[in-house]
Formats: structure tokens, sequence, C-alpha cells
């Protein structure tokens, strides 16, 4: 072999090393990253009763985005609303070169939707934080860009891309990045709900915890395959020099 067919076999390993030994980060949520605030509201001849307040997760460990509006005739009535919020850690990211990102995703695990495709729910990025985000989701920030919504989502895994946004969120020196799950439109006799798993969440499915989480892909190999690329190098040059 050439020592130029060796340089040219290099080059390629260089290029082929560098896809195989891409690094992945995961960032997996607290319990305080995601949660949601409820109402209800029970509207009656003479009055009305409204209570409202926070969870992180319902009973089943399951964060809800719901709409639900029941009319009974008269002054009756009934509402219930879910609009749920999160924040996702940066900290683990803050040492990453942005430009060697090459996708970032929030994934989730969706249990139920109902009749998502008409006034979808929101999935929004809070591009502007004139409030400093806490790590707590019960400081209700909300987004302001929406980026995706449920009518394209489905039962089981779901990946929203969101790579402007979190490298945006880190070119500002952001602690958190933050975003929200806004509720769907009203219908009288109609409800919308999507709930997906939150971090407090023990299921799994086929072996794998359902729990939310932010995966960050970047192109730079490991250190170690650098090694591996430059071993092979300086073997093949010995060989040949030892053939000449």
């Amino acid at each position: 072999m050439k020592l130029k067919e060796i340089l040219l076999s290099a080059l390629a390993l260089v290029s082929f090393a560098g896809s195989v030994f891409a690094n992945e980060y995961k960032v997996e949520l607290s319990t305080t990253n995601v949660g949601y605030w409820w109402y209800n509201r029970t509207q009656y001849s003479g009055g009305k009763d409204e209570n409202s307040g926070w969870l992180y997760s319902n009973a089943n460990n399951l964060v809800e985005v719901k709409n639900l509006y029941e009319y009974y005739g008269g002054a009756d009535r009934y509402f219930e609303q879910r609009d749920a919020y999160i924040q996702i850690d940066l900290s683990s990211l803050s040492g990453i070169d942005v430009s060697t990102i090459t996708a970032i995703s929030f994934n989730f695990y969706i249990k139920e939707l109902n009749d998502a495709t008409s006034s979808p729910a929101s999935f929004k990025h809070l591009d502007v934080q004139s409030v400093v985000p806490t790590g707590d989701a019960a400081q209700k920030l909300s987004g302001s860009t929406e980026i995706a919504n449920s009518s394209t989502m489905s039962i089981g895994w779901n990946s929203i891309d969101v790579s402007s946004s979190i490298i945006s969120d880190l070119g500002n020196g952001y602690d958190y990045a933050v975003f929200g799950f806004e509720k769907f439109g009203s219908e009288k006799d109609h409800s919308r709900l999507l709930t997906f798993y939150a971090p407090s969440s023990t299921e799994l499915v086929d072996g794998v915890s359902v729990v939310p989480y932010l995966s960050v892909t970047t192109n730079v190999p490991e250190p170690s395959a650098y090694a591996v690329i430059f071993g092979a190098i300086a073997l093949a040059v010995a060989v040949y020099r030892r053939r000449k």
C-alpha cells in the first residue's frame, strides 16, 4: 500500500469515527420540573363554585392538559381546565460548544389523548425570560412561541425538536429552558384531554422508563476515538516504512 493510500484511508477513518462516536447527553427532569395548574368551576342559578390549585402529577403520576365544558341547561354548567408547565435544567449542557450540536429533542410518553386535532393544545417555548426560572414549574411561566401542538402527537413516545429553542437559551446564558402546554379550545359538551407521564413515574414500557427527558446530540468524537484514529495512522505509517 502506498503512503498516499494510507493517508486517504486515515481520513476516511476520521470521518467515520466522527459519526460513530457522536456524543449524546440525556437530561432527566426532576419531580418539580413538570406540573400542571388545574381549575374547576360549577356555575348554577344563583352563583358558582370555583376551585383551583397546583399538582406536579395526578394520582397516576400523570401530567394533565385538559379543557372540558359541560352544559346542563339554563345557568347550569361545569368547566375544567388544565395547563402544564415544564422547566428543563440546562446546567449539564453549559460546557458544550453550541456549534457542535446536531439535534436536541424533548421526549415524553403520552398515556391518554382525546380529540387532539380539533382546537389542539399548543406546546410553547418561553423565548424571553423576564422572570428568572427557579426549576420549579409551579412558577407557571408560560411559553410565548408555539413549536408544536397536539394535532401531530399520538399515544406513546413523542419527540419534539427543540434545537433552536435550547440553543437560544444556552446562548442567552439561561439556567432553565421553559416550555408549556396550553389548554385545548373550548366546545360545549366536549372534553379534550392529553396526559403524559411525570418524572415521578416508576412505570416501565418494554422495560424502559417513561419519564420525560431532554436528549442532546453533538458531532464531536470522544477523546478515545481520536486516540484510536491516530494510533491506527501511526501503525500504518510504521508498517509502510518497514516495507520500504
